[in-house]
């Protein structure tokens, strides 16, 4: 029986060979690409916006609708990433939405989904790293009621290794699976991993575009004048008296370092806006929503400044905890309980001497998402918690730190190449190794501080963690930090991979019969 299948996601430059030759296998029926590139079957970007091109005519099965329910708390978890606002021919992201269009957007995916399965006779999902964006969460969920095998791929952080998952466990996957000879024995025994010092990871670079200051909405609000001036617009002057109350509401908003930027010409070109697009009310809810995002980014950078600090006394007995970005699925996902990422700095301080000091360092690629008042309210009610400023090297405060805590992110796995232990909160692909420690509330300090990172033993366990991974990228951008990349070579590699896995557990649908329907 030929596998029909739904890929969500692979659609990098190098990744997206890896789909067209599965197209072109005739072991393959249907290949159904949710992505973004040529050769795509539906455009994910579309697919995120809300459209009425569902058949409502469908009957959903109870059982089905019941099984969804399931799905919606991770589902809304992964929403507010999708809201968005136009503005200056730009798309930004928000951080604020109505839940109410979240569950327009579930109902029409359930009906999406399903239709896409029973047409098709899907018997195989895969998906590009952990389910996390909205539309691959009900793939996954419904995969699971129609007993459909799905594959995760997840792009480790060696080069050229990725990891698979057939099962998610809460919103996680399960890194243990990669210690184990029974669940993942050593297929490519490797060698050649030596502990060195780590470096500035490849993936980070500059991501200032993310962050909504001054000087680019006052940009974007002049070129928005320029662009769509037209003779319908109202050319009458914007009021003194509107002038005035803009001007006094911006400033309250001290954000601007920059000499060429001056309250008095952004609340002119506000007033200016408001007067000239007076009814469009299209366009000024673009400019509120951008006027919004402006005002949480500089409200976020300014709560952020205010607390961090520049130099710190690295003598003193210290838990370095850096905090991850958000959103992303290793907070969202990964992170599992403590998704809300303060909860476990709040056990680092009850697992610490009173007297023992937090170093908490801001993501550098953070904006105003998941960053309100209240998480700093939250923030300053801890006790003997410092919040260092977010430029300064991670490296020096992991390497005089007493221990290194993390959600799940980077700074665990440089700990422990740098000699300190790692404690984690969420799950991660490096959690097995010597010298991290999960946590739990048998935990105690004394565990962490007793034990010694054996810089051999820990080469050794690399090594056998390594032969137990695929060989492959299935994240584009890791293409970067393999030698003498090729795509072709590599789509060849993970093709191989997936007809392995999907003709040795070869199963066929369930559910499909008594289900199945014509559309009208």
């Amino acid at each position: 029986m030929k596998t029909n299948c739904i890929v969500f996601g692979l659609t990098g430059l190098d990744t997206a060979p890896i789909v067209r030759a599965m197209k072109k296998n005739p072991k393959f029926g249907k290949v159904i690409w949710f992505g973004v590139l040529e050769g795509a079957d539906i455009n994910t970007s579309e697919a995120f916006k809300y459209q009425s091109d569902y058949d409502y005519s469908i009957s959903l099965p109870e059982k089905y609708l019941k099984h969804m329910e399931a799905a919606l708390g991770p589902f809304l978890i992964s929403c507010p990433r999708r809201n968005e606002t136009e503005f200056n021919k730009k798309i930004y992201t928000l951080s604020f939405g109505s839940t109410f269009e979240y569950l327009h957007q579930f109902s029409r995916y359930c009906y999406l989904v399903y239709e896409l399965i029973i047409k098709n006779q899907i018997n195989l999902i895969i998906i590009d790293g952990v389910p996390h964006t909205s539309i691959d969460i009900l793939l996954y969920y419904a995969a699971k009621f129609f007993n459909i095998k799905t594959l995760l791929l997840y792009q480790h952080c060696i080069p050229n290794r990725f990891m698979y998952f057939t099962d998610i466990v809460g919103r996680s996957v399960d890194f243990s699976l990669y210690y184990s000879d029974k669940d993942r024995p050593v297929r490519n025994e490797y060698k050649d991993y030596k502990i060195s010092p780590p470096t500035r990871p490849f993936y980070m670079r500059d991501f200032s575009y993310l962050f909504y200051d001054e000087k680019k909405f006052l940009a974007d609000l002049k070129a928005t004048i320029k662009y769509e001036k037209n003779d319908q617009i109202k050319k009458e002057k914007y009021t003194t008296q509107l002038y005035t109350k803009i001007r006094n509401i911006l400033t309250s908003f001290k954000s601007s370092k920059d000499p060429g930027i001056n309250k008095t010409e952004l609340s002119e070109y506000i007033a200016r806006f408001l007067t000239e697009f007076d009814g469009d009310f299209n366009a000024l809810e673009s400019l509120s929503s951008a006027l919004l995002k402006f005002i949480k980014y500089t409200q976020y950078e300014n709560r952020l400044n205010s607390l961090s600090q520049k130099t710190v006394d690295l003598t003193v007995p210290y838990v370095y905890f850096p905090l991850s970005f958000q959103p992303e699925s290793t907070t969202e996902c990964l992170g599992g309980p403590f998704a809300d990422i303060l909860t476990a700095v709040e056990k680092v301080r009850c697992l610490i001497p009173p007297d023992w000091k937090i170093y908490l360092k801001d993501h550098v690629i953070q904006y105003e998402f998941g960053r309100d008042k209240i998480f700093f309210d939250r923030l300053k009610a801890i006790p003997n918690i410092i919040l260092v400023d977010r430029f300064y090297s991670s490296f020096e405060l992991i390497k005089n730190s007493q221990f290194v805590a993390t959600l799940n992110g980077t700074p665990g796995w440089e700990a422990i190449h740098m000699g300190k232990k790692a404690l984690t909160f969420g799950s991660i692909y490096y959690q097995g190794l010597p010298g991290v420690f999960v946590y739990n509330q048998s935990l105690k300090l004394e565990d962490i501080l007793n034990t010694t990172i054996d810089k051999h033993l820990l080469e050794n366990a690399i090594n056998t963690h390594i032969g137990r991974l695929e060989i492959g990228v299935v994240a584009a951008e890791h293409s970067a930090i393999v030698e003498d990349f090729d795509e072709e070579t590599n789509a060849k590699l993970v093709l191989d991979f997936i007809l392995r896995f999907s003709f040795e557990q070869n199963t066929s649908i369930n559910n499909a019969r008594e289900y199945n329907y014509e559309a009208s």
